[in-house]
């Protein structure tokens, strides 16, 4: 895959990078064996340098240097790395992408919202309750007996009484009968891509959905 390299490219696919600025002055290897040398010319001839101290000093400045070199090289790669996957993120918008969550915006319209159960086993009397940012439950959806895997749900976006939900934040708490004891289990919403932000570093891509908010890139579980 190509990578992106330089700000324009980031500026067509409608990316935005911040890049810190730094100065440092490091020491040459020339510069090291020229202030070695001039050490060595001028040390106290009573109290002469010991071999061994200057081959050590050498070994120490060339392990430093091997350590830079790969600090390097580790950093080229991981642009490179950060630019795949600010070209695979792009290539998101518009999508809908499956994403681990159990917090989602609903606009109040009475709009659907699609995810699913991820089980680990087989499950009986599977359960989302849809609770409103008071904790109050405000729907139940009963999934029934479910095999490994993911189990899907939907909430179309209205109240136990059949009343739209408000605009907001809504969580999603699934859980499961095993034997007669219940358990937590995560839960996976359906979200469209909207934008995606590249940051500096190690902050990486970062997809941006209206339902989800801000995620990282590697969150996604599937996409659609």
């Amino acid at each position: 895959m190509s990578t992106i390299d330089n700000l324009q490219d980031f500026q067509r696919l409608g990316l935005t990078q911040n890049t810190p600025t730094s100065s440092t002055e490091t020491v040459g290897q020339t510069e090291f064996l020229e202030l070695m040398l001039a050490q060595f010319e001028n040390q106290d001839p009573f109290e002469p340098m010991e071999n061994g101290e200057f081959l050590s000093q050498l070994a120490q400045f060339s392990t430093a240097t091997g350590i830079e070199e790969l600090q390097a090289a580790f950093a080229d790669f991981s642009t490179t790395l950060t630019s795949d996957q600010a070209l695979q993120a792009a290539g998101l918008v518009g999508n809908e992408v499956l994403v681990g969550s159990e917090l989602v915006r609903q606009n109040g319209e009475a709009s659907p919202i699609a995810g699913a159960v991820d089980l680990s086993r087989a499950s009986g009397d599977v359960t989302v309750d849809v609770l409103d940012s008071a904790g109050q439950l405000v729907r139940r959806i009963e999934l029934g007996t479910q095999a490994v895997g993911q189990a899907d749900f939907r909430w179309d976006g209205r109240l136990e009484n059949g009343d739209p939900a408000v605009a907001g934040v809504y969580q999603l708490s699934a859980r499961v009968s095993r034997g007669g004891d219940v358990e937590s289990v995560p839960t996976l919403i359906r979200a469209r891509v909207d934008s995606v932000s590249l940051g500096a570093g190690a902050s990486g891509v970062t997809i941006n959905s209206d339902a989800l908010g801000a995620f990282p890139f590697n969150s996604i579980r599937q996409i659609f």
